[in-house]
């Protein structure tokens, strides 16, 4: 393996969102020296711990294919024959950032919602514009508190492949001003709380307003959280958190 491999590879997850390491764990037939060899992607390069293994390394990467590993958020162990040369398996993980979890409304849910996340490795931050409400004593696990109008926050929000959004402005009476902001982002998730009626009638400006399409408005998680029957605060915090794990563990599935 080449010395400066890591270093390399560290170099990529400084430099690089989106970085993927695999590590070939079984190999057969004339590709078997190849065992335990190791290699690094981004979308724009790959790195390989044997210079003289990268041919065959870049015949598997090819067979599998770059954009499918890239858009791979959890690890996954893959078997790839390649012509008449042999078998391998390939186990690849994704080296991604904290997922980042930003709520948009700092009222009694979420208040919950971040008690529940800060039990898991999310970046929590929390954006409203009442600092009565929005402060270290409601929100001490918080990692990140803005005390800004939604609207001037989003004209400087960088989105993030791995950005979890959930929308529960005071009232409803910011919704259509986040939802209009971040619906076309790529991000992995994007939920807002209401009653149906409510929900309708901020989709019902979204296609008015924004030309928004039946697909885009699809992509929303409306009514926010999994249906397990919640009643109370907590209980709805839980069934959100609940439905953010379940896509994040299973989206790529």
């Amino acid at each position: 393996m080449k010395a400066n491999f890591y270093k390399e590879l560290n170099d990529l997850t400084e430099n690089f969102k989106e970085v993927c390491v695999g590590t070939i764990v079984k190999a057969e037939g004339e590709l078997s020296e190849l065992k335990e060899a190791k290699f690094a992607l981004t979308k724009e390069k790959t790195i390989y711990s044997n210079s003289n293994q990268a041919k065959n390394l870049k015949e598997i990467l090819d067979m599998v294919g770059k954009d499918n590993i890239l858009n791979m958020s959890n690890p996954e162990l893959k078997e790839v024959e390649v012509s008449d040369k042999g078998k391998v398996e390939l186990y690849l993980e994704p080296v991604t950032d904290n997922p980042r979890l930003i709520l948009f409304g700092a009222g009694h849910i979420a208040n919950q919602v971040s008690k529940i996340a800060s039990l898991m490795d999310f970046e929590i931050t929390i954006i409203d514009d009442r600092e009565k409400f929005l402060n270290k004593e409601r929100f001490p696990e918080a990692d990140h508190l803005i005390v800004q109008n939604y609207t001037d926050y989003l004209e400087e929000y960088k989105p993030e492949k791995n950005d979890y959004i959930v929308i529960i402005t005071r009232g409803h009476q910011f919704d259509y001003d986040v939802l209009s902001g971040v619906i076309h982002e790529d991000c992995k998730y994007v939920g807002m709380i209401g009653s149906s009626k409510k929900i309708g009638e901020v989709f019902d400006k979204l296609r008015e307003v924004d030309n928004a399409s039946e697909e885009l408005l699809d992509t929303v998680y409306t009514p926010i959280g999994l249906d397990i029957g919640a009643q109370t605060t907590a209980e709805i915090a839980v069934a959100i958190m609940g439905e953010i794990v379940k896509v994040r563990r299973t989206k790529d599935e």
